[in-house]
């Protein structure tokens, strides 16, 4: 199924959708991170549009990435050919969705860490029993839990799961890069980046 075929004509018109380059995410993950961001992520699951507001790249050589000793079952997505889910639970219950990039064998990614939520806002509160927009999608976890994604959409194709990410209508924003969350005292490499104003 084609990227044009997955999601309703009127949201495609309203914020201007259309599919992303070809070899998008064929490129270091810091450019792919940067480029994500004012990106559209779409879940026909349940019909839910959100502007991707941050994210965080994990280069191949990166001392904090998941697949820098070697590849495992548990992290095998990481390897695969640009544009797979590399989705996986952290403190045994929180789901992390992220996008391997650069090209196959290279363990690099993307995580989307906070969504700008824009359509199907009252699907996504029930999906996160949250009633504060604010706490909505603010967190990779939060992220996942509002729009559906679940481990088992580990090691697939995006354009095979029910989730895509778009082009669309664009702001001017923005960038500000500073050092990822929960890592900072080991790599402190500015690797994260988020639209001002948007946190």
């Amino acid at each position: 199924m084609e990227e044009k075929e997955i999601i309703p004509l009127f949201l495609r018109d309203k914020y201007e959708l259309r599919p992303l380059p070809s070899g998008f995410y064929s490129r270091p993950a810091i450019l792919v991170a940067k480029e994500l961001l004012g990106k559209y992520f779409y879940s026909e699951k349940n019909f839910t549009l959100g502007r991707i507001v941050e994210t965080e790249a994990y280069p191949g050589d990166d001392t904090v990435n998941r697949g820098v000793r070697g590849k495992t079952e548990k992290n095998s997505s990481l390897f695969q050919s640009p544009g797979y889910c590399y989705v996986y639970n952290i403190y045994y219950k929180n789901i992390c969705f992220n996008i391997s990039v650069e090209r196959e064998g290279i363990p690099s990614a993307v995580l989307i860490r906070a969504i700008e939520p824009l359509e199907g806002i009252d699907i996504l509160f029930n999906n996160r029993k949250q009633k504060k927009l604010k706490n909505l999608t603010n967190g990779p976890s939060k992220f996942c839990q509002a729009f559906g994604i679940t481990i088992l959409d580990n090691g697939k194709r995006l354009t095979d799961t029910c989730f895509r990410i778009f082009e669309g209508k664009e702001d001017d924003f923005e960038i500000i890069n500073t050092s990822r969350i929960g890592v900072k005292e080991i790599n402190p490499q500015p690797y994260r980046f988020y639209i001002k104003g948007n946190l």
